[in-house]
């Protein structure tokens, strides 16, 4: 019973191995900020040739997964260059640049899938976006990371450099209410689209 339930077992695990592979590529899709064209290809190619080569299923996943990570579709925002003639950014690139300009980080679900429908070139839909995404908690981060570069309080909490024998009422509280204080009227700005 033991070894047939062994048997079992294993056989499942061979027969998710294919959905395994369709589930990179989607983590691929989704870490790459834009659909997979010919990457798709490749990086199935890639998975076929490592198993060809007498690698094993998880081996050659962690392969494919290291090769979308190190990639620099991942690691930077690349924008394709005509050249040297001036085009309107497609969805995949607004969808992009307006998640990591109001959130510091990649689009969720709703921008990807106006992006695949091509909404966001649209100024009614972009709008809508905009909206949505300064009425989500995440949008603080607009104020701490831009306004915060911006102007100077960037990192502010962690400043060590005030006389606290001069200034005793300076304290660690002090410090980080006057952080808190700063990112969140430029919260309350962002949010209330003023």
């Amino acid at each position: 019973a033991l070894r047939a339930h062994h048997g079992e077992v294993m056989k499942a695990l061979a027969d998710a191995q294919p959905g395994h592979v369709e589930d990179v590529l989607a983590f691929a899709s989704r870490a790459w900020r834009r659909p997979l064209t010919s990457s798709k290809t490749r990086l199935k190619d890639f998975y076929e040739r490592s198993r060809n080569a007498k690698i094993a299923h998880d081996d050659a996943i962690r392969a494919v997964l290291a090769r979308v990570l190190v990639s620099p579709a991942f690691l930077y925002r690349v924008e394709p260059v005509a050249s040297r003639v001036e085009r309107p950014l497609n969805d995949w690139e607004i969808a992009s640049r307006l998640s990591f300009f109001l959130w510091s980080s990649i689009p969720d679900d709703a921008l990807n899938r106006a992006a695949a429908a091509g909404e966001l070139s649209q100024p009614a839909q972009l709008a809508g976006q905009v909206r949505r995404m300064t009425a989500d908690p995440k949008a603080r981060r607009l104020a701490t990371e831009f306004f915060g570069q911006w102007l100077g309080f960037y990192r502010f909490d962690e400043f060590r450099g005030v006389d606290t024998v001069r200034f005793p009422e300076f304290t660690e509280e002090v410090k980080s209410a006057m952080y808190a204080e700063a990112v969140s009227t430029f919260e309350y700005l962002v949010r209330q689209q003023r």
